[in-house]
């Protein structure tokens, strides 16, 4: 057997799993086109900058990690991705009081040559804790960044709920 026929079989593995990446990619924009006109944070790639969720643990997420958290918030779905992890979520919109309720998080491996990055997991569960079953207030400042609070009205005044800062992608 000659060495170009032992390539040929991984050529076509390759093909196959950047065609899966691709078709990936496509269900995630899918999925954000839906809610285009109804989502009142707007049709856009929502790249995750800061998660607090206590004093304990830093916010920002470190330079390397840039660019591997985002969310898209449709009308009544959300998705997005931590690395090579997929994150979808059921939401539903209470525009009057400028909060989102979301549903449990599905968190699954991307798969085909998505590289994981030690923090991808950590990460989408830092995202778990703080949109998992929870009410919150989304705030947008200028249009480019979102910002999502749990809202929790019993809570004492002192104390900061946990939250997500993010800048748009579009």
């Amino acid at each position: 057997m000659e060495l170009r026929d032992l390539r040929r079989p991984q050529r076509g593995r390759t093909a196959a799993r950047a065609g899966a990446a691709i078709l990936a990619a496509a269900g995630l924009l899918g999925l954000s086109a839906c809610g285009e006109s109804e989502s009142p944070v707007g049709w856009t790639q929502w790249q995750v900058t800061r998660i607090y969720q206590n004093p304990e643990t830093p916010a920002d997420l470190p330079e390397n990690q840039e660019g591997r958290l985002f969310l898209v918030i449709g009308e009544d779905s959300l998705t997005g991705a931590s690395g090579c992890l997929n994150l979808t979520g059921d939401v539903q919109w209470r525009e009057e009081e400028s909060q989102l309720e979301v549903g449990q998080l599905s968190i699954e491996e991307i798969g085909g040559e998505a590289q994981c990055a030690p923090s991808d997991e950590r990460n989408a569960e830092r995202l778990r804790d703080v949109l998992e079953n929870q009410t919150l207030t989304y705030t947008r400042d200028g249009g480019r960044s979102l910002r999502l609070q749990q809202f929790h009205p019993d809570a004492p005044e002192w104390e900061t709920p946990k939250a997500l800062s993010m800048v748009s992608r579009a």
